[in-house]
């Protein structure tokens, strides 16, 4: 995965198309300085805009292979694009995750909104009870 890549072709179209996300997983902990390998990137969502943000990914090559109420993922044929998943911003407290994200700069013209560190330690517990196999690597 090129993250670089990811974000000219994908996280600035969510921004200029003014779609509320904001990234969580393994790069947003990077971003918030607590290293971790991770093989995707992860985002939460306003419901309301994933018709929009499903455009945008498909426009740069991601397909989508599953979506759920809560969740949507998406994989694509190059290796550079990797897997993007998204969760569905739509209950109390998701939206309160992105009403409490900020952009961090990641490059000299791009900052990314990333959720506050106490939301990224909710969803790895959540995560981890959700499923026993996880909680080694969460």
């Amino acid at each position: 995965m090129d993250f670089q890549k990811i974000v000219d072709e994908v996280v600035t179209k969510l921004d200029e198309a003014g779609i509320r996300y904001a990234l969580i997983g393994g790069f947003a902990m990077a971003l918030r300085g607590i290293q971790r390998a991770t093989i995707d990137l992860d985002f939460i969502l306003m419901l309301e805009d994933l018709d929009r943000a499903d455009e945008i990914l498909q426009q740069a090559g991601y397909q989508r292979g599953f979506r759920n109420e809560n969740v949507s993922h998406y994989t694509a044929d190059e290796n550079w694009l990797g897997r993007i998943d998204i969760l569905h911003a739509f209950r109390g407290p998701t939206l309160s995750m992105l009403d409490r994200a900020e952009r961090i700069p990641l490059t000299p013209n791009i900052n990314i909104p990333v959720v506050q560190i106490e939301d990224l330690i909710g969803l790895k517990i959540q995560a981890a009870c959700t499923d026993s196999l996880r909680h080694a690597s969460d």
